[in-house]
């Protein structure tokens, strides 16, 4: 049995059911072009993933960067 990634991120594109940890984020495909290579997403984290300013936590900004650069690595790997 293979995984199909792009078949993954398309479920996840149409379909919008992330992964839990994904979810947490508040993460939202909005596009991607297995072609190019490119991938284009929102956040909106939780209140309770912010510091007292409001602002992003530095490992919730890092989480983010590593949920948007796998997805686009791996939608070019197999684009």
């Amino acid at each position: 049995m293979t995984f199909d990634k792009r078949a993954f991120w398309q479920d996840l594109l149409t379909n919008k059911t992330p992964p839990k940890a994904t979810a947490f984020l508040g993460f939202e495909l909005i596009a991607f072009d297995p072609d190019a290579g490119w991938v284009e997403a929102a956040f909106t984290l939780p209140e309770h993933a912010t510091n007292p300013g409001g602002d992003a936590q530095g490992g919730f900004v890092s989480a983010m960067l590593d949920e948007v650069m796998s997805l686009a690595g791996s939608i070019a790997q197999d684009g």
